[in-house]
């Protein structure tokens, strides 16, 4: 039993992280200003289709809980993305400025479409929102984790797999029950 303590207490100290809430706004100049990196090496690129984009942008306009994003501080000071390549890179495509566009090899800015509740958002650049709107969802804040330099390099690693191998599909059952509220559903 002794053993299985020290185990763990030795593992754990190898685990440090900061947390913050960072607007959509300092997210996208941090990655402007090469603070953040979207890419690392272990990690995926961007795949996110410009409907599921869509549909996550509007997540955020309604004020929908996003999951955070997971970080690493690396040795410069910079931070690695662990966890959030789609969202962050979706909110860069659709609010971004053309220069950070290109630092993505994006063409044109996200115009939103198939959106479920705002349809007179559909088709719609960010320049084209109302400006009230426009401010509120730069300033919108997401949770971001980072693994500070105290943290042992092969945290990151660990953290990535555990967060992106730990999922189960729904069954088509559970999907429907989500998707399909009521009485008759409830009745079936």
């Amino acid at each position: 039993m002794i053993d299985a303590i020290a185990q763990l207490n030795e593992q754990k100290r190898k685990v440090d992280f900061d947390s913050y809430d960072l607007s959509v706004k300092e997210l996208i100049n941090m990655f402007s200003e090469g603070i953040i990196d979207i890419a690392p090496q272990y990690q995926r690129q961007f795949r996110w289709g410009e409907d599921r984009q869509s549909k996550f942008i509007e997540s955020v306009l309604l004020g929908i809980p996003i999951p955070s994003l997971f970080m690493a501080a690396n040795p410069d000071g910079k931070w690695e993305v662990i966890d959030g390549v789609q969202r962050l890179s979706t909110l860069i495509h659709f609010a971004g400025s053309q220069t950070v566009l290109d630092k993505l090899k994006l063409k044109e800015p996200l115009r939103l479409q198939q959106l479920d509740k705002l349809d007179s958002f559909e088709e719609m650049l960010f320049l084209q929102m109302p400006p009230p709107v426009q401010l509120q969802f730069l300033l919108k804040p997401l949770r971001v984790t980072t693994l500070n330099d105290k943290s042992d390099v092969t945290v990151r690693f660990d953290l990535f797999e555990r967060l992106n191998t730990g999922g189960v599909l729904l069954t088509a059952q559970e999907f429907w029950s989500c998707i399909f509220r009521g009485e008759f559903s409830y009745f079936l």
